[in-house]
């Protein structure tokens, strides 16, 4: 399933992402889900390039379609990937419905915390595996200084 993030914010020391599709609460109908891997891949969301992070829940996958920036609010934003990689988050949060602000709709994702398994971890594996892509194919350039952009924040 893919989510699409419109917004993200804090709450409880816990990054939280808001989507306004519901369909996640069908999908993963209980409150809290236990994550067994988290991986990261490129993609696109609205002709923005993204990193994608993949949560694999149970026999669910679940795709977070993460741009450089998303807002907190209407007058701010946020860059995503720094935040993602300076919070080094255990915990995610994603709400979904008509408001961000609905606590009764949101699900908490619980993250690998082994060594070798965390999400700054799965980004360096990423930075590394990205080093033999195959960079000559439509888009090469666009995903090459994202890549750049990732490859940065990881090594900082």
């Amino acid at each position: 399933m893919e989510i699409i993030p419109e917004a993200m914010g804090q709450s409880d020391n816990v990054l939280v992402f808001w989507d306004p599709h519901p369909e996640i609460g069908v999908v993963c109908p209980r409150p809290v889900q236990s994550v067994s891997e988290v991986t990261f891949g490129l993609g696109s969301a609205n002709t923005e390039p993204c990193l994608t992070m993949f949560l694999f829940v149970g026999d669910t996958d679940l795709e977070i379609y993460l741009p450089e920036n998303l807002q907190t609010d209407e007058a701010s934003s946020v860059p995503v990937w720094e935040v993602l990689l300076e919070w080094k988050p255990e915990v995610l949060k994603v709400r979904y419905g008509e408001t961000p602000a609905d606590r009764s709709s949101e699900i908490t994702f619980l993250l690998p915390t082994l060594p070798g398994e965390t999400v700054h971890e799965k980004l360096r594996d990423m930075v590394k595996k990205s080093e033999s892509w195959d960079n000559s194919v439509d888009g090469g350039e666009l995903w090459k200084s994202v890549m750049s952009k990732i490859t940065a924040l990881v090594q900082d």
